[in-house]
């Protein structure tokens, strides 16, 4: 097991880990509008570190009693040892904290490693956005992850 380093991102981090952003998602944000989000109250932006950088995010925000799951990812020379389930884990047990009852997100329809990645991790589909997404036209599908006593204690017990 993979001992990783997840703190929150700060100004003195945000163009490492905005570079860890462009290099995994296309950017459909610019660097001013990530770097809003260190402003925002509602926001969790965290990043996943290793070997002295940020290798992996997480941009979530926390209201209404709901959290939602922005984005999501880890470097590909990272990835399937650990690090997004560690993000997933932490983001959850923040809106957890701050009494959210679910953590939602939208995925498109073809990226099969995310889906596979949030089916593992305890999401549902419950709902579809019609063509949603741009460049290609594409749907979005509704994920939803219920969280629960059950699962403050499942997480208790992977630490």
């Amino acid at each position: 097991m993979n001992a990783w380093d997840i703190r929150p991102v700060t100004q003195d981090c945000l163009d490492e880990v905005y570079a860890v952003f462009s290099a995994c998602i296309s950017p459909c944000w610019k660097k001013e509008t990530f770097a809003a989000r260190l402003e925002d109250p509602d926001a969790v932006l965290l990043a996943l570190w290793q070997e002295g950088k940020p290798v992996g995010f997480v941009d979530g925000e926390c209201r209404f009693g709901l959290c939602e799951l922005n984005n999501i990812a880890v470097l590909p020379g990272y990835r399937r040892r650990g690090g997004g389930n560690a993000l997933l884990l932490a983001l959850s047990r923040i809106a957890q904290a701050g009494d959210c009852a679910a953590i939602q997100l939208e995925v498109r329809q073809s990226n099969r490693a995310a889906l596979d990645f949030y089916l593992e991790n305890g999401f549902a589909q419950v709902g579809r956005r019609k063509n949603y997404y741009t460049a290609p036209v594409e749907d979005a599908l509704l994920l939803d992850k219920p969280l629960q006593e059950e699962d403050k204690e499942d997480e208790a017990a992977g630490d």
